[in-house]
């Protein structure tokens, strides 16, 4: 997992600069669509199929209007869609900046988000915030 301080770096191939570029590329339109659109309205494409089926909410569900209030500017409208997408949002954060950048595991919380113990915790505190939450 740590690097030595003297080990490079090695170039991102070509198929991976794409793949990242790509990635990149789909989180704007998906950006662009909460920006514009409205996740809380019946015709909303994106639904959360654990709740269509069974009416429980998942970890994530409300997380698009969330997102969508967020952007607006309606800062307590978006935490109480969902909370925990805020305490978690600045972990996945550095740990996908850690994916993207490599060069970025010099950086101590880069390091521990990229633990894949510290994943667990935060995978099982969501999974349980999930069965909280439809009590």
């Amino acid at each position: 997992m740590s690097r030595m301080k003297n080990e490079s770096v090695k170039p991102r191939s070509k198929g991976s600069r794409q793949g990242v570029a790509i990635g990149i590329s789909l989180m704007a339109v998906a950006l662009l669509m909460l920006y514009a659109g409205s996740p809380a309205s019946e015709n909303w494409p994106l639904k959360c199929p654990l709740y269509q089926f069974t009416g429980w909410q998942c970890p994530l569900c409300g997380s698009q209007r969330a997102i969508h209030e967020m952007m607006h500017g309606n800062i307590i409208d978006a935490w109480r869609y969902n909370p925990a997408l805020w305490l978690a949002l600045p972990y996945f954060g550095v740990w996908a900046a850690g994916v993207v950048m490599p060069s970025w595991e010099e950086y101590q919380i880069v390091r521990w988000a990229r633990q894949d113990r510290v994943l667990v915790v935060v995978v099982v505190a969501l999974l349980l915030w999930g069965v909280v939450r439809n009590l």
